[in-house]
This record gives C-alpha cells, sequence and structure tokens, in this order.
C-alpha cells in the first residue's frame, strides 16, 4: 500500500509537471502564432517595397533614355511606311448620288408616313368606330361646313 501511495504521488506529480508543461507549450505556441503574423506582414511588405522598388526603376531608366535622347536632338518617331499616292483621282458620281439621295428620302419619307398612321389612336369613319367598338353608331357629325352651319 506505501508503494500504491508513493507511486500515485509520483504519477501525480508527473502531471502536474505535464500540466505546466503544456501550459508553457501553449504559451509559446501563441507567441510563434503572433511572431507569424508579423513575418507574413513583413514578407508583404517586402514583396510591396520590391515591385515598388522595380517600377521605379524602371520608370527611371525610361526617364534617363529620353533626356538622353532629347539631348541628342534623336525623335523615337519613325516612318515605317511612305505614303504612296493614287495615280487617277476619284470623282463623286453626283447624279447618282443625288437620285439614289431622292429615292431614300421618299422611301423613308412614305415609311415613316405608314408606321405614323398604323400607331394613330384615330377614328376616322363610323366603320372604325363601329368595329373598335362592337356597338352601332347612331349620329355622325357631317365633315363638310356648310352642313354643320345648317345643323346648327
Amino acid at each position: 500500500m506505501l508503494k500504491a501511495g508513493t507511486h500515485r504521488k509520483a504519477l501525480g506529480a508527473r502531471r502536474y509537471n505535464y500540466k505546466i508543461q503544456m501550459m508553457r507549450y501553449r504559451e509559446e505556441l501563441q507567441e510563434l502564432d503572433g511572431l507569424e503574423k508579423q513575418w507574413n506582414d513583413l514578407q508583404r511588405k517586402v514583396a510591396i517595397s520590391e515591385s515598388n522598388y522595380k517600377l521605379y526603376l524602371s520608370k527611371f531608366e525610361e526617364a534617363r533614355i529620353s533626356e538622353s535622347m532629347d539631348r541628342q536632338k534623336i525623335s523615337n518617331i519613325g516612318v515605317i511606311e511612305r505614303a504612296v499616292p493614287v495615280m487617277e483621282a476619284i470623282k463623286p458620281r453626283k447624279l447618282l448620288n443625288i437620285l439614289l439621295g431622292c429615292l431614300l428620302g421618299l422611301s423613308v419619307g412614305i415609311c415613316v408616313v405608314f408606321f405614323l398612321e398604323f400607331i394613330s389612336p384615330v377614328f376616322r369613319t363610323h366603320e372604325d368606330v363601329q368595329q373598335f367598338l362592337d356597338l352601332p353608331v347612331l349620329a355622325a357629325i357631317p365633315k363638310d361646313e356648310r352642313l354643320r352651319s345648317r345643323l346648327s
């Protein structure tokens, strides 16, 4: 029994030591997590700084080359292919253009008139009223001014 008690105390002490060790490991793990975040931030800043440096370096090089070319009066623009003049002049066909313009204008005008007449909501005859309302027409007002004056 004495052995079991001492063995139990030894196991308890070991357990206590393991708990303390586990707490230390957790603290180290938390510290490492924080350090990892800092490391990632620093890596990102380094990458951004490198890309900015490369950009500034290339812009500086372009400016240096441009300044050098300006000093030497060299232009970075060149003729790729010379223009070739046409041998015979192109003359407009005035009569054909006028006829086509008149024909096109007339046909567009007629199409517009038909379209406007088609979408117009006006009744023109008593047959239109009768057909649309499906009712008989009892009276109609004449269009002629002489007939209107007689009826008044």
